[in-house]
């Protein structure tokens, strides 16, 4: 399948999720995104660095291809969300937790450009 087609299906899949929820201020849909997100992140990081010898250099292909745009989604459709005037309260644990996981995925894709 082409990266492309990927890449837009998960940008505007992960931005009409972090959208919906963010105006109908429902946080269990938008932790389980951030959650695999994080998740798909730190394992296509792992697969990269490797063992120290042997290298996946497809896992940062796959890495641009969907991490990436679903994490480019993501923000667009909860600032989407939140000017409509709708919003989520991200002072609340639910906040804190769907930031620290998007920050672990972003983390990881730093991580993953630098090596």
């Amino acid at each position: 399948m082409n990266p492309l087609l990927i890449g837009a299906l998960c940008l505007a899949g992960a931005g009409f999720i972090a959208f919906w929820c963010s105006f109908s201020r429902t946080w269990w849909p938008l932790i389980a995104l951030a959650a695999l997100l994080a998740v798909i992140a730190v394992q296509l990081h792992g697969a990269q660095v490797g063992d120290g010898i042997h290298h996946d250099l497809s896992a940062w292909i796959a890495m641009q291809a969907t991490v990436i745009p679903a994490l480019a989604g993501t923000g667009v459709g909860v600032v989407a969300g939140e000017v409509t005037g709708a919003g989520l309260g991200w002072k609340s644990w639910q906040g804190g937790l769907a930031t620290a996981l998007l920050t672990v995925a972003a983390g990881a894709v730093v991580l993953a450009g630098l090596v």
